[in-house]
């Protein structure tokens, strides 16, 4: 969103659904008004006065929600939509009744005081994908939302309100399965990735831009229909094109990847080298900008392993528009103790592994040699004197007896829940 004034304000607000409700939504926090809103750059008055004007307006015991996917993780954003200079704040809410539809509150900001200017209630109860973002550069912030019944349901419903004569209306609809909205063909301007189709059938990734009320097909491609898309993120290629990271479930396990990209010749259709014997979602790792796509393979000794039973060896790579990959990133993740122990790069593809009684070690391939041993115990019960103590949590002690090696070093020892 080029030349806008850009306030975000306020904290991610998640809901908790009742015990007596069927749809399944993510872990959510019910929040009040006043823990929504960060001071602006104005100070406190505008805080004080925006506050005071949403629980003015809406009941009691509304759930304020935010967008599951979508760059805005707010449930109330403030921008200036129309370049006029004064402020308009949208309000992403439900209220605790029967049918909890998704609304919309529309305020604007005149000379200090907060102003309603719309409510919108929508026919969903699931809020998918939120933006403001001047689609069609007429200096003026289009409204694009995402809404569903259920995460059951692949589809789901794109919405685009226009600010008209002092109001929100909405100028479109159409189904969808899968939305962004971003710089996909590097002009300058945002366009809208949209994937749709039926399962088994047909899979397409529409690449649009959004002129005169409509959305301008610029091109197409075709993705795995066989494919159910479980995880989407959108982010950066290593060579900086704009990308859609699909993962998707194939089969009873396994999972693959794959990344929409705009490039010369048009919308293309990136895919990883290999189908991920498990799920393992796109993302980045090292916070360098670049999504990273995750995969693993099975380590030395281990190949004739139930499959149950193999521990796998994680990895994360970059790609590139020209499809080249490059490895960032090892680690032995043990998810029922909730720990990771990070492979330094010297080591990728250099060690197995050697489970024990509550333990296990990374060993080098070729010399046998132990690089790193990791033991757990309840908390409750004395850890040998020779031990160091890697990491605690509530109810368990993860420590190790072995000297420390310069070239993997303890540091590398991670726990699950320090990463989130």
């Amino acid at each position: 969103m080029k030349g806008k004034l850009k306030i975000f304000i306020l904290i991610a607000v998640f809901i908790i659904l009742s015990a007596c409700d069927i749809i399944e939504m993510p872990s959510l926090l019910v929040k009040g008004p006043s823990d929504l809103i960060e001071s602006p750059p104005s100070g406190d008055r505008q805080k004080t006065a925006l506050r005071e004007k949403v629980q003015q307006l809406l009941p009691v015991n509304v759930e304020f929600v935010t967008a599951k996917h979508g760059l805005t993780k707010e449930s109330i954003i403030v921008e200036d939509t129309n370049g006029d200079g004064e402020l308009e704040a949208v309000v992403l809410y439900r209220e605790n009744r029967e049918d909890r539809n998704v609304q919309l509150l529309f305020l604007h900001e005149k000379d200090g005081e907060w102003e309603q200017l719309t409510k919108l209630e929508t026919d969903y109860y699931l809020l998918d994908y939120f933006m403001l973002s001047d689609l069609d550069e007429d200096g003026v912030l289009e409204v694009v939302i995402g809404l569903y019944f259920s995460d059951f349901e692949t589809e789901k419903q794109l919405l685009i309100y226009e600010w008209n004569n002092g109001n929100f209306q909405q100028v479109l609809e159409r189904p969808y399965d899968v939305l962004d909205v971003a710089d996909y063909n590097r002009d300058g301007r945002e366009e809208l990735l949209v994937i749709h189709g039926k399962k088994r059938e047909f899979y397409n990734a529409e690449l649009f831009q959004y002129e005169n009320k409509e959305l301008q097909l610029l091109d197409i491609v075709s993705l795995d229909p066989y494919a159910f898309h479980e995880n989407v993120e959108s982010g950066k290629l290593s060579d900086g094109h704009q990308a859609l990271f699909i993962d998707s479930a194939i089969g009873a396990h396994s999972m693959t990847t794959e990344m929409v990209v705009f490039g010369d010749e048009g919308l293309i259709k990136l895919e990883e080298d290999m189908i991920k014997a498990k799920p393992l979602y796109s993302r980045d790792m090292n916070n360098d900008g670049v999504l990273e796509v995750g995969s693993m393979y099975i380590p030395q000794g281990w190949e004739e392993t139930a499959f149950a039973d193999i521990p796998f060896i994680e990895y994360y790579s970059t790609y590139s528009i020209a499809g080249d990959s490059h490895k960032v990133m090892e680690r032995y993740t043990d998810r029922e103790r909730r720990f990771y122990i990070e492979i330094p790069p010297v080591w990728f593809e250099k060690v197995t592994l050697n489970k024990l009684d509550n333990g296990v070690q990374l060993v080098d391939i070729a010399s046998r040699n132990v690089l790193f041993e990791v033991r757990w115990q309840e908390k409750d019960k004395l850890a040998p004197a020779s031990a160091t103590i890697l990491e605690e949590t509530k109810d368990m002690v993860f420590y190790t007896e072995m000297e420390e090696m310069k070239g993997f070093p303890f540091a590398q020892f991670h726990l699950l829940q320090d990463e989130f």
